[in-house]
């Protein structure tokens, strides 16, 4: 993944830079997010052209984003700062991408609704084939459903199901789907779309409740009151 590689500090020599760079890390792996930002802060003043420039220059946007998790909105615009920084000195990296569904993310914690979702596109169609690609159409399949644009939703999941059929995003799809379905009174379809889970793994239902609801939701106005009990009342 884009982290592990990020992370990683194997074949590494003693130079001044390695060291820096294995301290950030370290401290990163630490969730000591003060000190890993400071880290990467030193060795982008140090060396900002340097052989590590791009990574820290990412870890330390991603150092600021958990650093200031609990005040988010107070510092939106100083994390948006360095991931954008990022982006403007490494417009060719291959973390592009992660650092595209990063923004996106952020600005939809933030309620900036409009501008993750020109995230979520901007990762997407920056690489189809990236490990995060199915995150940033996930991403813009939930941004689209709040706005109630239904249809586009739809095929953003379906994409998904299709593309992305065993990434962790694909069981979003198929709830996203079943949950756009029913709204659109579709509960035959909407049922379907939960076909399995229900006999799936166990976890997973107990890991996303919603799942029986929908399917007890749907039941009840196909008239399928025993299956509708059977969900709901679990």
């Amino acid at each position: 993944s884009d982290l592990d590689e990020l992370l990683d500090v194997t074949h590494q020599d003693t130079q001044a830079d390695t060291l820096l760079l294995g301290q950030g890390i370290e401290a990163f792996r630490g969730r000591r997010w003060s000190d890993a930002a400071e880290s990467f802060r030193v060795l982008l003043d140090k060396e900002p052209g340097g052989r590590y420039a791009e990574r820290a220059s990412l870890l330390l946007a991603m150092s600021c984003e958990h650093l200031r998790e609990a005040s988010l909105s107070d510092h939106f615009m100083e994390i948006r700062g360095a991931y954008e920084d990022f982006l403007s000195r490494f417009p060719s990296s291959p973390h592009v991408p992660y650092a595209l569904v990063a923004l996106g993310r952020l600005c939809l914690r933030a309620g900036a609704m409009e501008e993750a979702l020109g995230y979520y596109s901007l990762a997407f169609s920056r690489n189809k084939e990236s490990l995060c690609a199915a995150e940033a159409l996930a991403g813009r399949m939930k941004i689209l459903a709040i706005k109630k644009q239904l249809d586009d939703a739809l095929d953003a999941a379906q994409h998904i199901l299709l593309h992305y059929t065993h990434s962790p995003e694909a069981l979003d799809a198929r709830m996203e789907t079943a949950r756009i379905l029913h709204d659109m009174s579709l509960f035959k379809e909407s049922l379907a779309a939960l076909s399995g889970l229900e006999t799936g793994p166990s976890r997973t239902v107990y890991q996303r409740p919603e799942i029986r609801l929908y399917l007890g939701y749907n039941a009840f106005k196909l008239r399928n009151y025993s299956m509708a009990r059977e969900n709901l009342l679990r």
